[in-house]
């Protein structure tokens, strides 16, 4: 028996309602993490850096995969500009 176009959508609709949970239940450890940080005495720069480092170690086997060339389609000069004023000295500006 066929599935119905409807069960399809309720399946997408969970996995986004999941994901979407999910998304603010790391948001919020986040913020627990940070606040752990300060007590225990870490520095505004140590906790920006273990917030963009660990990520991006994780995430770099993806760029490796998907065209290292150009910066996984971001292209070379975009992703300098990024690193300079966003992400990590974003986060020590804020």
């Amino acid at each position: 028996m066929a599935s119905s176009p409807a069960s399809g959508t309720k399946h997408i609709t969970v996995l986004g309602v999941l994901c979407g949970a999910g998304s603010a239940l790391f948001w919020a450890l986040g913020f627990v993490a940070a606040k752990h940080g300060i007590t225990v005495g870490m520095s505004p720069l140590v906790l920006s850096l273990h917030r963009f480092v660990w990520p991006g170690l994780a995430l770099a086997p993806m760029l490796a995969v998907d065209q290292p060339g150009n910066l996984g389609g971001l292209g070379w000069r975009r992703g300098i500009v990024l690193t300079l004023f966003g992400g990590l000295p974003l986060a020590l500006w804020s």
